[in-house]
């Protein structure tokens, strides 16, 4: 029953060994050459026409130590390399002012706004009743601005011009202009 197998097996390496030669030819793929695989499957069929059935002892082809060529270096100019500037960090600054001439009484709870004359932003901050003097901290990004106070009463008033805010710096603005013509105080602003 064993010879029988060992027949079977056998006949069915040779079957598919004998489909292998009529595979369409295919260009060789790097590794082990046609000798080493000859020898390979001469040894692995005695192995299974062994009738003790011991397998015969194979040594692998050792394979042959990759190259590495390195191309000659090239004597022109090195290559630039990357030089990495700090950038300068733009420090906000700040507005202050005095609030003079209110035209209505005592004076109330103002909301100032600064308005950038070059892009579509502002910046506001609120004094309580009273007060007539408003320093900002330093907030204000850089820029020239339109200063106008306004009263819950609907009442506004502005610095004469635009003041122009530097990093790290304070600009003096004097609240002094009531009536005219003023932007709406935002939406948002108390």
């Amino acid at each position: 029953m064993k010879a029988n197998a060992a027949s079977f097996a056998i006949l069915i390496i040779i079957a598919i060994l004998m489909s292998a030669c009529n595979l369409p030819s295919v260009a060789p793929i790097a590794g082990p050459n046609a000798s080493d695989v000859a020898t390979l499957v001469a040894a692995t069929l005695q192995s299974l026409a062994s009738p003790t059935g011991a397998s015969a002892s194979l040594a692998s082809p050792t394979p042959a130590a990759p190259t590495l060529t390195i191309p000659p270096t090239s004597t022109s100019a090195p290559l630039p390399t990357a030089t990495f500037l700090p950038t300068a960090t733009v420090l906000p600054g700040a507005i202050s002012g005095g609030v003079y001439g209110y035209p209505f009484g005592s004076i109330p709870a103002l909301s100032f706004v600064a308005f950038s004359q070059s892009s579509h932003s502002w910046f506001w901050w609120a004094d309580p009743a009273g007060q007539s003097y408003f320093s900002t901290d330093n907030f204000i990004t850089p820029g020239v601005y339109q200063v106008v106070a306004y009263d819950h009463s609907g009442h506004a008033g502005g610095c004469a011009g635009t003041v122009t805010v530097t990093s790290s710096a304070t600009v003096s603005c004097d609240v002094n202009t009531w009536g005219g013509s003023y932007p709406a105080k935002p939406a948002g602003v108390p």
